[in-house]
C-alpha cells in the first residue's frame, strides 16, 4: 500500500465550537491509521496546542507546550498542562494506548486491556471536551474523523469521568479492531500497543 495519497482532514465544526466556547479539547488517538504520522492540520490558528507522547519535541510557538511522557519530570509537566487547559482553550493530542504512566483497565471485544490514566486525568482536571481522532482508508485517500466523547466538566468525580472515558475510548478501539485492516496501517504499531 502506498502512503503518499492525500490525507483528508476531519470535520472540525464541533471541536471548534467547544474551543470558541472557552473549552479545551483533548484529542485521543490510537497507534493506528495515519494518526501517528499526521498532525491533522493542528494547531488551529492562534489557539494553543500541546502534544503528549513519549518523544514529544519542544514546542515551536510560545503559546504551545508539549509533554514527553518518558521524561522523569512528567508528573510536574502534566500538572502544568492541566492548569493551562483550564485557564484558556487549547488542543491537546495524546495516545492513551501508549506504554507510559499509570494504567486503567478496560475491555475491547471481551478482552481486558490497559490504557493510560493520564488522558482521563488531563480531560477531567482541564475540563476538556474529548474527541477520538482516527483515519479511514477509502481506497484513494485517508480520511480523518472525530468522534465526540465525554466532557471533563460534566462529571462530579474523577472516578465517574474515568469510567465514562474508558468506556468511550475502548469502544473506539473496538471499532478499529472490527473494521478494515487498512485502518490499522501504516506500520502495524496498533497490535504492539493493544495489550493487557
Amino acid at each position: 500500500m502506498r502512503l503518499n495519497h492525500a490525507l483528508v482532514p476531519p470535520d472540525r465544526k464541533l471541536m471548534l465550537a467547544d474551543i470558541e466556547d472557552g473549552q479545551s479539547v483533548l484529542l485521543v488517538h490510537a497507534h493506528a491509521g495515519m494518526s501517528t504520522v499526521s498532525n491533522i492540520g493542528l494547531p488551529l490558528g492562534d489557539f494553543a496546542h500541546s502534544m503528549v507522547s513519549s518523544v514529544a519535541g519542544k514546542a515551536q510557538r510560545k503559546q504551545d507546550f508539549n509533554v514527553a511522557a518518558s521524561d522523569p519530570n512528567v508528573t510536574m509537566e502534566f500538572t502544568k498542562l492541566a492548569k493551562a487547559m483550564k485557564k484558556s482553550p487549547r488542543t491537546v493530542r495524546i495516545f492513551p494506548d501508549g506504554e507510559h504512566g499509570e494504567m486503567m483497565n478496560g475491555a475491547v471485544c471481551g478482552r481486558d486491556i490497559d490504557i493510560g490514566r493520564g488522558a482521563a486525568l488531563l480531560a477531567h482536571v482541564g475540563k476538556a471536551a474529548v474527541y477520538f481522532c482516527g483515519s479511514h482508508w477509502t481506497g484513494r485517500t485517508f480520511e480523518f474523523y472525530l468522534t465526540p466523547g465525554p466532557k471533563g466538566d460534566a462529571y462530579r468525580t474523577k472516578a465517574a469521568f474515568e469510567a465514562a472515558f474508558t468506556e468511550f475510548y475502548c469502544s473506539c478501539l473496538e471499532k478499529i479492531v472490527l473494521g478494515p485492516p487498512e485502518d490499522m496501517a501504516p506500520n502495524g504499531g496498533f497490535w504492539r500497543f493493544f495489550k493487557a
